[in-house]
């Protein structure tokens, strides 16, 4: 939005209701049009608030006459911007998203991702490699490159300072590619933490109202859950160790080199086994492994040193992703 402002190219900003993305977005400085909501875990849910966000947008669409949609794997976008005729540009480095995928990508005119997926990824959804462009960099690297991030006092959140604090962020159990996994595996993680980590602050982000009623009912005091949305890259700079059950943040905390474990269960990441491969995080698909990479991680002093001094550098190297997007939006906007 900052870089097509910049060049001289008018935006409307769009999102549904959704807990953290409008958290979010509410403290930005942009000005957001809010269409329709998140359908939450019911297939049928789903299936509504889709369609009721497409004639939402379907609504406003035409009254701003644009000439470049921009989305995210947005389902509702796509099929607006191909029933308007509007050339479409994708940004996506999430493959493993099966529905959405199927639903977004045979329809858009560019897709804009990271290297590190092949192309053969995306060929499955009827992307072809002519119509894809690939920048050497995660996603992460956008915000992480561009902001001074200040480490987060973790006593507003309710946390003891004096204690070391491992942040949790739990998964996306409502989307359509968890929705058949183990839905004990969150508790069962955040039941092994408090066990074996009784003296740390262990602070738990949840994703829906529903998880946190839910995870505060469960733990009580043995967990500190934080009910406003709050910037995720100061708390990793107040973190000593991060559990990811999904995949930006562990990226985030990999590439901030803050010691991390993936406990992702909705299968293969090409960014999570990036990093693993450059030795910036560890996988864990069982508790008995991820409680033994809590306490290797946690107790190393050495290796989290290195680990700082390694991110660091493969951060500096990653390329500016804004730098490539804008270089395809600008040759649609000139057509």
């Amino acid at each position: 939005m900052e870089e097509l402002n910049e060049h001289g190219h008018g935006t409307h900003v769009t999102s549904r209701h959704y807990r953290e993305a409008e958290g979010l977005l509410r403290k930005s400085r942009f000005e957001v049009t809010f269409v329709g909501k998140h359908g939450g875990a019911s297939l049928l849910d789903k299936l509504v608030a889709s369609n009721e966000r497409i004639r939402g947008l379907a609504d406003l669409v035409p009254g701003w006459s644009p000439g470049l949609a921009v989305h995210f794997a947005s389902p509702e976008c796509a099929r607006v911007a191909f029933g308007l005729r509007i050339p479409q540009v994708c940004i996506s480095d999430c493959p493993h998203t099966v529905s959405v995928d199927r639903l977004t990508l045979p329809l858009v005119d560019r897709l804009v991702t990271p290297r590190i997926i092949p192309y053969e990824a995306w060929k499955t959804y009827g992307v072809q490699r002519k119509a894809i462009t690939r920048y050497d960099a995660l996603d992460p690297a956008v915000w992480l490159k561009r902001r001074n991030i200040e480490k987060l006092n973790i006593e507003e959140l309710g946390a003891n300072p004096n204690r070391r604090t491992i942040t949790v962020r739990y998964e996306e159990s409502y989307a359509s590619y968890l929705l058949d996994k183990d839905a004990s595996w969150g508790i069962d993680i955040l039941d092994a933490l408090t066990s074996n980590f009784g003296e740390y602050n262990i602070l738990v982000l949840g994703r829906y109202e529903e998880q946190l009623s839910h995870l505060a009912e469960r733990f009580g005091n043995k967990i500190i859950l934080p009910k406003e949305t709050i910037d995720g890259a100061a708390l990793l700079k107040a973190t000593d160790l991060f559990v990811g059950m999904g995949g930006t943040m562990t990226v985030e905390a990999a590439l901030l080199g803050i010691p991390s474990i993936s406990a992702y269960q909705g299968g293969h990441l090409y960014y999570i086994s990036y990093l693993v491969k450059q030795g910036l995080t560890q996988e864990a698909h069982t508790i008995d492994r991820l409680v033994e990479s809590a306490k290797e991680l946690l107790a190393n002093e050495t290796k989290r040193k290195l680990l700082a001094e390694r991110s660091r550098n493969i951060l500096d190297r990653m390329e500016d992703p804004i730098e490539k997007i804008m270089t395809v939006l600008e040759r649609f906007l000139k057509i």
